[in-house]
């Protein structure tokens, strides 16, 4: 902005005119040039302000065509954020889902490998278990061939003991027995307490409570668990030690041992068992230096079959070692004891060893209803007639007895805990089972005698009546000579003391009725009974169909007669069971030498 021309008034000259008022007009002219000056000072400003005005008019303007270009660009901006971010969202989502992947190939990973882990220890295992270190004793090899060689295949030759497969479970059990005797002298001292019961009753628990070192456990779990029954005993150091089928010893780990569940076990696909019959863990226990537990499968291990489907069988067999039993009730089931356990206590008292009774799991109960619950389960085994040394409510957890009836659990185990002679124990085992089948072959010799000598007295009979020669048939008199025998009526069981003579002549009676009433041409006996059918083994069998086919002629008929006599005599030989009892009898006298 420039400044308005302006000119300046002249008054010099009119200060002779005004001389009077010169000093006022100095000062006005004085201020006026003040003014004047001071107008300028401000149109100057003006100016400069005006200049600065138009430049930051242009800025501004800059400015705004600049900020129209930034909204632009920020539109454009906006467009391409909104994209970004929509790109961004896919993938965040596709990292999401990688990263799941991610977490399921790790999932698949750890499995893999605890899979691959698995495979090892099984793969350890079983490598361990068919190369194990054999350094069995010339004793024990003497047994193993004798057992193996003799004994067994001539029992299973035989049949004449009625529970001839708990016998063969006997036998087994002695042969474990003698086998780990043999392994680990340590054991041949030991008083042997099986500890049995259902499955998840808390019978590895109850041991476990024994330790005195808590960094050593057997397998426990709700689930089946004991999978290879073992012994446990006292040791100053912890080991852990396999024995195969074959023979032989070797060490197991302790992270292998914990994995020796049902489960783990199954999924080798055949029976362990078979390879693995058993183990043994040496551990510090608190007291009881003299007693080698057996933690035994539970007896019922729900539906399970296929490769662990054994464990009633595996139970029986080792159950047979004990010389004492403590049977454990888990009392998270229930408070009373289980149908399914008291048959079990039944057919176990035929062992005649002591049974002490252990409630476990007491520590799940109210302590005010421990003595209601023990004094029903000491009624229902006096009801059942089961025989037992005291119960016990006990709780593993706490590691402490909580009650008991009759004696207490560790007054009883105490009194177990002695040191025995484990081999000359298994040895009067093994020769109680000799005796058994000694027995049972001498009285079967007895009973072949006393049959024999019916059927020699039966033909010697015949002979003198005349009843095998040819030209005397016709007239032999069969109904009355077949009238001695007390006759029986159609559907009356004869009496359990009928005499043996009496069942061989019924038999004999039918027979010989047939054969001469048809014969002589008459009608053969019919009201004369054979006896009850358990005698069925006495009796002759000729059937109609096998007369009819048979031509009929007099020498035919006592060929036939003859035939059937022989039959019973080679029936009734005591030639093989004499040469069984002989042989028994040498198999005994070298088990003796074995033994001395």
């Amino acid at each position: 902005m420039n400044a308005p021309e302006v000119t300046k008034l002249k008054i010099s000259g009119g200060e002779k005119i005004f001389s009077p008022l010169s000093r006022s007009i100095r000062r006005l002219r004085e201020e006026y040039e003040r003014t004047y000056e001071s107008w300028l000072e401000t149109v100057g400003q003006l100016d400069l302000t005006v200049s600065e005005l138009n430049v930051n008019k242009e800025k501004l303007r800059s400015k705004i065509r600049s900020g129209e270009m930034a909204a632009k660009e920020l539109s454009s901006l906006k467009v391409k954020s909104a994209k970004l971010l929509e790109e961004y969202k896919t993938a965040v989502a596709a990292f999401k889902a990688k990263k799941q992947e991610v977490v399921n190939l790790q999932g698949a990973l750890s499995g893999l490998r605890d899979a691959k882990t698995d495979l090892d220890s099984r793969y350890e295992l079983v490598c361990s278990a068919i190369s194990p270190i054999k350094m069995q004793s010339d004793q024990y090899l003497r047994f193993k061939e004798i057992l193996d060689g003799q004994l067994l295949p001539l029992i299973n030759r035989i049949n004449v003991v009625a529970n001839e497969a708990q016998q063969v479970i006997k036998i087994r059990a002695i042969e474990d027995e003698l086998r780990l005797i043999d392994s680990l002298s340590v054991f041949s001292n030991r008083s042997v307490v099986a500890v049995a019961g259902g499955f998840s009753s808390g019978k590895s628990s109850l041991i476990t409570s024994l330790f005195a070192n808590e960094d050593v456990s057997l397998p426990i779990g709700i689930e089946p668990v004991t999978a290879i029954p073992t012994y446990v005993f006292h040791s100053d150091d912890v080991a852990i030690k396999g024995y195969p089928d074959g023979g032989g010893i070797f060490d197991v780990s302790a992270e292998m041992y914990a994995r020796l569940s049902h489960k783990f076990v199954e999924e080798f696909g055949f029976n362990l068992r078979d390879l693995l019959p058993f183990m043994s863990l040496e551990v510090p226990l608190q007291t009881l230096k003299h007693i080698a537990f057996i933690d035994l499968p539970g007896y019922n291990p729900g539906d399970r079959d296929g490769s662990t489907g054994g464990d009633l069988m595996a139970s029986d067999e080792f159950v047979t070692q004990g010389e004492a039993l403590l049977w454990v009730i888990g009392m998270d089931a229930n408070g009373t004891v289980p149908r399914d356990d008291l048959e079990q206590l039944w057919s176990l008292n035929e062992l005649d060893i002591p049974i002490y009774v252990v409630l476990n799991k007491a520590d799940l109960r109210p302590l005010a209803t421990l003595d209601e619950v023990l004094d029903q389960v000491c009624d229902e085994l006096s009801m059942n007639g089961i025989a037992f040394e005291g119960i016990s409510a006990y709780s593993s957890e706490c590691g402490g007895e909580l009650a008991f009836r009759e004696k207490s659990l560790f007054e009883v185990l105490e009194s177990w805990d002695k040191p025995r002679d484990s081999a000359k124990v298994a040895a009067g085992k093994l020769f109680t089972v000799i005796d058994e089948y000694e027995s049972a072959i001498t009285q079967d010799i007895e009973r072949r005698k006393a049959k024999a000598s019916l059927v020699k007295a039966l033909e010697l009979n015949l002979l003198e009546a005349g009843a095998f020669e040819v030209d005397d048939a016709e007239a032999f008199d069969t109904d009355k000579y077949m009238k001695a025998p007390a006759k029986k009526k159609k559907g009356k069981a004869s009496k359990k003391d009928d005499s043996q003579a009496d069942r061989l002549y019924g038999s004999t009676s039918l027979m010989m009725s047939r054969f001469f009433g048809q014969m002589n041409g008459g009608d053969s006996v019919e009201d004369i009974e054979v006896a009850d059918e358990d005698d069925s083994d006495n009796e002759i069998i000729v059937s109609d169909d096998a007369i009819s086919s048979t031509a009929i002629t007099k020498a035919g008929l006592i060929e036939m007669i003859r035939d059937q006599l022989q039959d019973l005599r080679m029936d009734y030989s005591t030639t093989i069971a004499e040469k069984d009892l002989a042989e028994l009898q040498r198999i005994r006298a070298e088990f003796d030498e074995v033994f001395r």
